[in-house]
C-alpha cells in the first residue's frame, strides 16, 4: 500500500523503501533470538526493497530466495504454520515465474 500511491523511481518512493527496510532490521533488533533472527531481518529488508522496484518478474524471484530465507527460520523454530506459508509462497513464485515465460514464448511464436 505505501508503494501503490508513490510515484516509481521517485525520491519519496526509494526514500520510503529504504525506510520501511530499516524499520524490519530495527524491529529485528528489537526482538533479537540469536543469529536465527538474521534470516528473518535479511529476507524481510530484502523484500521490502524488491517490493519498492514494481517489477513483478523480480517480485517473484526475489520471493524464491527471501521467502526461502524465512521457509529455514521457521524450520529452526518448527512453527509448520510458517512452514507451510512459505513454502506456497515460494511454489506460487515458481508457477508465476513460469507462466510468465511460457506466454512470452507464446507471444514470440505468434509474432513470427
Amino acid at each position: 500500500v505505501a508503494f501503490y500511491f508513490q510515484k516509481d523511481r521517485s525520491t519519496v518512493h526509494t526514500v520510503t523503501a529504504l525506510a520501511l527496510s530499516l524499520t524490519m532490521i530495527v524491529l529485528g533488533i528489537f526482538s533479537w533470538q540469536g543469529p536465527v533472527s538474521l534470516l528473518i531481518m535479511i529476507a524481510l529488508a530484502a523484500n521490502t526493497l524488491f517490493m519498492a522496484t514494481g517489477n513483478p518478474q523480480l517480485l517473484r524471484k526475489s520471493v524464491i530466495a527471501t521467502s526461502g530465507l524465512i521457509l529455514i527460520y521457521n524450520a529452526i523454530v518448527f512453527s509448520i504454520g510458517g512452514m507451510t506459508n512459505e513454502g506456497i509462497s515460494i511454489v506460487s513464485s515458481i508457477i508465476g515465474i513460469t507462466r510468465f515465460r511460457k506466454e512470452k514464448v507464446a507471444s514470440i511464436e505468434e509474432a513470427r
